[in-house]
């Protein structure tokens, strides 16, 4: 085929975009194992179509090994960005080591299980922030500070016992709570230098509502798109915060 004829181009750029559409699935995936968020999932692989679309596709002879690569490469600078952002912002940086963010949740679930108050204060940072989005309609002001944290979570730790799943929530610790197809609430952990310095809950129904459908059911390590949780004002339901892990 003479792809310097504009009729052969445009024939080339429609077999690309059909091949592309086959694997976008596979993409997404990968980039939402990665991102934690369908939103950012959904951006990886349209900039990996781009970068595609810009390349000399005669000279890639494993379209799939090269998707899959470029979408990494992707994802992983758009970690970078929303890591530097961040630290921009002069939020709290999650650890990078998930196995200890997870730690660290863990000990807080175990902490508010049992009602012990010194264990909760432990793992909690002393300028540790607790938001919740209930929903329109329900404004609540954040709290701030490990005691007062702490004593909030003990209040309505006991009426959640055992409904908690282990997730990954934007690529940090994190869990869900509630019954297979009937979240009650999702829960994203900051942790830095291994201990919780934000603590952001979504129960606003309709934002659970629009999780995926394989994501309503509680799953070790399941990646839930919590609807971008850092900017949410407020603090936890009548019905809050605590849970047994596994």
């Amino acid at each position: 085929m003479d792809l310097s004829r504009p009729e052969a181009r445009a024939s080339e750029r429609e077999w690309l975009a059909g091949r592309f559409q086959a694997y976008r699935p596979q993409l997404r995936a990968l980039a939402y194992r990665m991102l934690g968020s369908m939103r950012d999932a959904d951006d990886a692989v349209q900039e990996t179509w781009l970068r595609l679309d810009r390349s000399d596709a005669a000279a890639i002879s494993d379209l799939r090994t090269w998707l899959s690569t470029v979408a990494g490469r992707v994802c992983l600078d758009m970690l970078r960005s929303r890591r530097a952002r961040r630290r921009i912002r002069q939020a709290p940086v999650p650890d990078p080591d998930l196995g200890q963010q997870r730690r660290a949740v863990d000990a807080f679930l175990a902490a508010a299980r049992h009602g012990d108050f010194d264990a909760l204060v432990a793992v909690l940072d002393p300028d540790v922030v607790f938001r919740a989005d209930l929903g329109p309609g329900s404004p609540r002001q954040p709290l701030h500070g490990a005691r007062p944290v702490a004593r909030h979570v003990l209040a309505v730790a006991p009426r959640f016992a055992g409904l908690a799943s282990p997730i990954t929530v934007n690529g940090t610790a994190g869990a869900l709570f509630g019954r297979p197809g009937d979240p009650i609430a999702v829960i994203a952990f900051t942790v830095t230098h291994g201990r919780i310095a934000a603590i952001d809950l979504i129960s606003d129904p309709d934002k659970l509502g629009a999780l995926p459908p394989h994501d309503r059911t509680p799953r070790s390590a399941r990646a839930v798109r919590a609807a971008q949780l850092p900017h949410i004002p407020c603090t936890p339901p009548p019905g809050g915060v605590e849970a047994e892990h596994r």
